[in-house]
Order: structure tokens, then sequence, then C-alpha cells
């Protein structure tokens, strides 16, 4: 992996991340329930098919997997 890849593969993870803190976040205090959280990763997955529609297989398995974890954090909204 030459320099440019490794610098667009960490930016990406440093934004999924990011963004997954910032969901996370929102569900923790309140503003966001845990059903609208994993809500927009499905509709967010959905909306990169659309423009990458080669991807769905690996999008949907990944919203599947990123969904999931907002199961195994307790966020007092069982």
């Amino acid at each position: 992996m030459d320099n440019e890849d490794k610098s667009a593969a960490a930016l990406n993870l440093l934004t999924n991340r990011v963004l997954f803190d910032f969901i996370s976040l929102q569900v923790d205090a309140g503003r966001m329930t845990v059903a609208e959280a994993k809500a927009l990763v499905h509709f967010s997955a959905d909306e990169v098919i659309k423009g990458a529609p080669d991807l769905h297989d690996e999008v949907k398995r990944l919203a599947i997997l990123i969904a999931n974890r907002f199961d195994e954090t307790d966020y007092g909204q069982a």
C-alpha cells in the first residue's frame, strides 16, 4: 500500500470512527434512540449502495455489524 492509499484508508477509518463515536454520544445523551441510530446506519448504507451498487453485499454486512454494536452498549434505553 503506497502512502496515498494509506492516507485515504486512514482518513476513511478516522471519519468512520468519529461518526460512530458522535452517534454513540447522541444516544448516550438521550438525543437519539438506539432504534434511530440503527435506522440511520441502515439508511446511510442504502445511500452508499445507490452510488456504488457493486459494493452492495459488503456495505450491507458492514451496516449490520455497525448497527449491532449499538446493542453491545448499555445506553439505559432497554
